[in-house]
Protein backbone atom coordinates (compact mmCIF):
# COMPACT_ATOMS: atom_id res chain seq x y z
CA UNK A 1 0.00 0.00 0.00
CA UNK A 2 3.11 2.44 0.24
CA UNK A 3 3.92 2.06 -3.07
CA UNK A 4 0.38 3.38 -3.81
CA UNK A 5 0.35 6.11 -1.89
CA UNK A 6 3.86 7.09 -3.07
CA UNK A 7 2.34 7.16 -6.74
CA UNK A 8 -0.48 9.10 -6.04
CA UNK A 9 1.42 11.66 -3.93
CA UNK A 10 4.41 11.61 -6.93
CA UNK A 11 1.56 12.38 -9.67
CA UNK A 12 -0.03 14.83 -7.23
CA UNK A 13 2.69 16.95 -6.96
CA UNK A 14 3.81 16.68 -10.44
CA UNK A 15 0.58 17.47 -11.87
CA UNK A 16 -0.46 20.48 -9.24
CA UNK A 17 1.16 23.92 -9.02
CA UNK A 18 1.75 25.68 -5.69
CA UNK A 19 -1.54 27.53 -5.11
CA UNK A 20 -3.27 24.34 -6.54
CA UNK A 21 -1.58 22.07 -3.63
CA UNK A 22 -2.73 24.22 -1.13
CA UNK A 23 -6.09 24.12 -1.92
CA UNK A 24 -6.06 20.24 -2.60
CA UNK A 25 -4.59 20.68 0.81
CA UNK A 26 -7.53 21.89 3.14
CA UNK A 27 -9.97 19.96 0.72
CA UNK A 28 -8.58 16.14 1.03
CA UNK A 29 -8.15 17.92 5.12
CA UNK A 30 -11.87 18.33 4.60
CA UNK A 31 -12.42 14.74 3.57
CA UNK A 32 -9.93 13.33 5.95
CA UNK A 33 -12.13 14.70 8.91
CA UNK A 34 -15.27 14.11 7.08
CA UNK A 35 -14.41 10.02 6.57
CA UNK A 36 -13.67 10.05 10.51
CA UNK A 37 -17.31 11.04 11.64
CA UNK A 38 -19.62 8.07 13.31
CA UNK A 39 -23.19 8.01 11.84
CA UNK A 40 -25.37 5.30 12.12
CA UNK A 41 -25.98 5.86 16.04
CA UNK A 42 -22.42 6.16 16.33
CA UNK A 43 -21.41 2.41 14.84
CA UNK A 44 -20.14 3.23 11.99
CA UNK A 45 -17.81 5.96 10.22
CA UNK A 46 -18.22 7.51 7.02
CA UNK A 47 -15.34 5.74 5.52
CA UNK A 48 -16.89 2.23 6.50
CA UNK A 49 -20.32 3.30 4.90
CA UNK A 50 -18.45 4.66 1.56
CA UNK A 51 -16.82 1.11 1.60
CA UNK A 52 -20.64 -0.45 0.86
CA UNK A 53 -20.62 -2.11 -2.49
CA UNK A 54 -24.53 -1.14 -2.59
CA UNK A 55 -23.51 2.55 -2.81
CA UNK A 56 -22.59 3.47 -6.46
CA UNK A 57 -19.27 5.24 -7.62
CA UNK A 58 -21.13 7.90 -9.06
CA UNK A 59 -22.81 8.80 -5.50
CA UNK A 60 -19.50 7.91 -3.23
CA UNK A 61 -17.70 10.78 -6.26
CA UNK A 62 -20.42 13.06 -5.59
CA UNK A 63 -20.06 13.32 -1.96
CA UNK A 64 -16.07 13.42 -1.67
CA UNK A 65 -16.65 16.23 -4.46
CA UNK A 66 -19.44 18.07 -2.08
CA UNK A 67 -17.07 17.69 1.04
CA UNK A 68 -14.21 19.23 -0.98
CA UNK A 69 -15.89 22.08 -2.10
CA UNK A 70 -17.19 23.20 1.09
CA UNK A 71 -13.84 24.67 2.04
CA UNK A 72 -12.90 25.44 -1.62
CA UNK A 73 -13.89 25.23 -5.55
CA UNK A 74 -12.89 21.84 -6.48
CA UNK A 75 -11.09 22.01 -10.13
CA UNK A 76 -11.02 19.50 -12.82
CA UNK A 77 -7.62 17.76 -11.75
CA UNK A 78 -9.43 17.54 -7.97
CA UNK A 79 -12.65 15.55 -9.08
CA UNK A 80 -10.65 13.24 -11.41
CA UNK A 81 -8.32 12.42 -8.60
CA UNK A 82 -11.21 11.55 -6.47
CA UNK A 83 -13.16 9.69 -9.10
CA UNK A 84 -10.18 7.56 -9.57
CA UNK A 85 -9.95 6.97 -5.65
CA UNK A 86 -13.40 5.69 -5.70
CA UNK A 87 -13.04 3.88 -8.93
CA UNK A 88 -10.17 1.84 -7.78
CA UNK A 89 -11.61 1.40 -3.72
CA UNK A 90 -8.61 3.77 -2.51
CA UNK A 91 -11.06 6.17 -0.28
CA UNK A 92 -9.16 4.89 2.64
CA UNK A 93 -5.94 6.40 1.38
CA UNK A 94 -7.16 9.83 1.55
CA UNK A 95 -6.45 10.66 5.28
CA UNK A 96 -2.29 9.37 4.61
CA UNK A 97 -2.28 11.04 1.18
CA UNK A 98 -3.74 14.19 3.37
CA UNK A 99 -0.76 14.08 5.95
CA UNK A 100 1.56 13.31 3.15
CA UNK A 101 0.95 15.96 0.92
CA UNK A 102 0.94 18.26 4.00
CA UNK A 103 4.62 17.64 5.17
CA UNK A 104 5.59 17.38 1.26
CA UNK A 105 4.22 20.73 1.22
CA UNK A 106 6.02 21.75 4.62
CA UNK A 107 8.93 20.83 3.61
CA UNK A 108 9.23 22.62 0.29
CA UNK A 109 7.64 26.42 1.65
CA UNK A 110 10.43 25.15 4.81
CA UNK A 111 7.20 25.61 7.37
CA UNK A 112 6.86 23.33 10.03
CA UNK A 113 4.25 22.39 12.62
CA UNK A 114 5.63 21.66 16.14
CA UNK A 115 3.82 20.00 18.74
CA UNK A 116 4.61 21.03 22.44
CA UNK A 117 3.36 18.84 25.17
CA UNK A 118 3.19 19.90 28.60
CA UNK A 119 1.51 18.83 32.05
CA UNK A 120 0.11 22.59 32.29
CA UNK A 121 -0.47 25.09 29.95
CA UNK A 122 2.27 27.77 29.38
CA UNK A 123 1.42 31.67 28.87
CA UNK A 124 1.15 32.76 25.45
CA UNK A 125 4.75 34.97 25.42
CA UNK A 126 6.09 32.09 26.61
CA UNK A 127 4.95 29.98 23.58
CA UNK A 128 6.25 32.60 21.65
CA UNK A 129 9.60 33.14 22.54
CA UNK A 130 10.07 29.13 22.14
CA UNK A 131 8.83 29.09 18.38
CA UNK A 132 10.51 31.89 17.54
CA UNK A 133 13.94 30.79 19.74
CA UNK A 134 13.10 27.44 17.46
CA UNK A 135 12.55 28.70 14.26
CA UNK A 136 15.69 30.58 14.40
CA UNK A 137 18.19 27.79 15.87
CA UNK A 138 16.20 25.71 12.83
CA UNK A 139 16.33 28.14 10.40
CA UNK A 140 12.43 27.51 9.10
CA UNK A 141 9.56 29.18 10.25
CA UNK A 142 7.42 27.48 12.68
CA UNK A 143 4.24 27.44 13.85
CA UNK A 144 3.98 25.88 17.49
CA UNK A 145 0.69 23.83 19.19
CA UNK A 146 0.72 23.55 22.78
CA UNK A 147 -1.20 20.58 24.01
CA UNK A 148 -1.63 19.68 27.35
CA UNK A 149 -0.46 16.04 29.04
CA UNK A 150 -1.34 13.73 31.61
CA UNK A 151 2.14 13.28 31.81
CA UNK A 152 4.94 14.60 33.93
CA UNK A 153 7.16 15.34 31.05
CA UNK A 154 7.60 18.08 28.24
CA UNK A 155 7.84 16.85 24.97
CA UNK A 156 8.48 18.43 21.89
CA UNK A 157 7.98 17.26 18.38
CA UNK A 158 8.68 19.26 15.43
CA UNK A 159 6.47 16.95 12.17
CA UNK A 160 8.61 16.88 9.19
CA UNK A 161 12.18 17.19 10.46
CA UNK A 162 12.17 14.32 12.87
CA UNK A 163 12.62 16.34 15.58
CA UNK A 164 11.70 14.54 19.11
CA UNK A 165 12.65 16.44 22.69
CA UNK A 166 11.12 15.42 25.60
CA UNK A 167 12.75 16.52 29.53
CA UNK A 168 11.38 14.01 32.53
CA UNK A 169 11.59 15.01 36.22
CA UNK A 170 12.16 11.22 37.17
CA UNK A 171 14.76 10.86 34.10
CA UNK A 172 16.65 13.52 35.40
CA UNK A 173 16.82 12.69 38.90
CA UNK A 174 17.82 8.94 37.85
CA UNK A 175 20.22 10.18 35.74
CA UNK A 176 21.60 12.47 38.22
CA UNK A 177 21.27 9.72 41.17
CA UNK A 178 23.35 7.54 38.64
CA UNK A 179 26.21 10.49 37.96
CA UNK A 180 26.72 11.12 41.65
CA UNK A 181 26.90 7.06 42.59
CA UNK A 182 29.83 6.60 39.63
CA UNK A 183 31.27 9.47 40.90
CA UNK A 184 31.72 8.31 44.78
Amino acid sequence: MEKVIKNYLKAILDSWNMNELERLLTQLGAISSALQIKVLSQSARLIEILDSPYISQEKKRELLCNLAQDVAPLDKKGENLLSLLVEHSRIALIPVLHERLRLKLSEKNKSYRALLYTPEALDKKMLMRIEQSLSRHFDVELQLEERISQRDEILLIIEGLDIEVSFSNDRFFENLKTHILQAI
